[in-house]
């Protein structure tokens, strides 16, 4: 439990302060992740998403990181592993990730 919350603290340390404007999602467990050429990752949580920017994803349950994150192989590897072990995990999302005409939660650090 301990190395869960540090890993949330220490990933949360890389967020930007106008992050907090964003919100956790419900805690969930990871049913399809999906990596393009272009860089990004989507992770699908089996649940409705929480869409607290108004990503016109809407109530979709898929979750970018963005190439560009600082903790993009952290966050990656985390929900990967929480896959395959059949465990929950949540994400702190803030903004909008836009593909394909629509817009979905971008994920900016995860807690499991």
């Amino acid at each position: 439990m301990r190395m869960k919350i540090a890993i949330a603290v220490l990933v949360s340390l890389a967020l930007p302060t106008s992050a907090f404007a964003g919100g956790w999602t419900q805690i969930d467990t990871v049913v399809k992740m999906v990596t393009s050429a272009s860089g990004y990752t989507r992770i699908d949580l089996a649940g409705t998403a929480p869409n607290p920017d108004g990503c016109t994803a809407g109530a979709a349950s898929n979750y970018f990181v963005e190439s560009t994150h600082p903790e993009k192989e952290t966050i990656v590897a985390i929900a990967l592993s929480a896959r395959a072990s059949n465990q929950t995990l949540r994400f702190y999302v803030n903004g909008c990730y836009a593909s394909g005409g629509v817009t979905y939660p971008k994920v900016w650090a995860v807690e499991y």
